[in-house]
């Protein structure tokens, strides 16, 4: 079904209500709290005489404490300011979505915003600024008029199932600047969040914070990055054979990130994490890391390295048994007089250092 508007031949006025309160703020909003704020909207802009919350009530016919209600839940939004609010008849003003988009986004107050906004109109939704922004709040504010990006918040929303609010769009825009992460990797931490965990309300984004930071600190932009980093790691706790809590500590990720950049490959990694699990009757990360130190200060963490590596462990533990042995040796025939010992040499048959009588 398509939709399309007709026109009208004689005015008889419009109320202007924002699209991105539209997008951002109306599907939250109760039967009550929507009609309030689009009354008075409607009463202001068709300059009413009487503009007044008692006029709002007569004309929805609901009682004046429930504009009131119903405006104080705007303001808790940030979208209108009262005045003189213990008094019979508050001061309302409109902030507007765009308003409050645009200076949250900005870290600016109203004032200032009024100030530095441009005469030239660029959009229904974006104004041109003439104020000197700061390296973070520029990129940030360019991102944000991105339509691309819009879209991709469009996808958001449909993870969460619901608007997310100016504020918020400026957080992601911060965590893809800040942390350079892609799209589909803010998608997979709303993913995590929200379906997975199912964290919702104010903890919410500081969670799909943590999840970017977490990232980052693990070198990880793109969701490639992050499900080959999630494999490592369960490979290497399957190796070491250590209990899965590793995989939530620092320490691994802290190992990982000194590492993965130096050696030749996950593979290695994982197979020198093989190697320390069945030589060590306690493997975990700290052995993990000796091991790594001794190869890449004697060799090279490299596939050729680590072959020599274990070459000469073995070539050391060949020669300590030999050595054990001969002692042995000694010890069991130290009161037999060479005559004897001649004797017993031309019976014996020496077979891999020792001798079978």
């Amino acid at each position: 079904m398509a939709i399309k508007k007709s026109t009208l031949d004689i005015d008889l006025g419009e109320t202007n209500l924002e699209n991105l309160f539209i997008k951002a703020y109306m599907k939250n909003a109760n039967e009550i709290q929507l009609k309030v704020y689009i009354t008075g909207l409607y009463l202001y802009e068709q300059k009413y005489k009487n503009n007044d919350i008692y006029s709002i009530s007569e004309e929805l016919n609901i009682a004046p404490i429930e504009v009131k209600k119903a405006y104080k839940y705007w303001e808790s939004l940030g979208l209108i300011k009262i005045d003189n609010e213990n008094s019979q008849n508050p001061l309302i003003t409109y902030v507007g979505a765009k308003n409050l988009y645009i200076t949250s986004m900005l870290n600016l107050s109203t004032e200032e915003s009024e100030k530095s906004r441009a005469d030239k109109k660029i959009s229904d939704t974006t104004y041109e600024f003439k104020i000197d922004l700061n390296e973070e709040s520029s990129k940030v504010f360019s991102v944000l008029r991105n339509l691309e990006v819009n879209r991709f918040f469009e996808e958001l929303e449909m993870i969460k199932n619901s608007p997310i609010n100016p504020n918020d769009r400026e957080k992601i825009a911060k965590l893809m600047y800040k942390f350079g992460a892609t799209h589909d990797l803010i998608k997979q931490a709303f993913k995590i969040t929200y379906e997975e965990k199912n964290i919702y309300g104010i903890g919410a984004m500081n969670y799909i914070k943590g999840i970017i930071e977490n990232w980052s600190k693990d070198n990880i932009t793109t969701i490639k990055d992050q499900a080959e980093n999630v494999k490592l790691k369960n490979e290497l706790v399957k190796s070491l054979g250590v209990s899965g809590q590793l995989l939530k500590s620092d320490a691994l990720s802290t190992f990982i990130n000194k590492w993965r950049n130096k050696i030749e490959s996950d593979n290695l990694l994982i197979a020198i994490a093989n190697y320390s699990a069945k030589n060590s009757n306690n493997p975990n990360i700290n052995r993990l890391e000796n091991l790594m130190l001794d190869i890449n200060n004697t060799y090279s963490l490299t596939t050729d390295g680590f072959n020599k590596y274990k070459e000469n462990r073995q070539n050391k533990k060949t020669d300590k048994n030999t050595k054990q042995n001969q002692i042995g040796i000694n010890d069991k025939y130290k009161n037999v007089t060479n005559e004897e010992l001649d004797f017993l040499k031309n019976k014996a048959i020496f077979l891999n250092g020792g001798i079978d009588e």
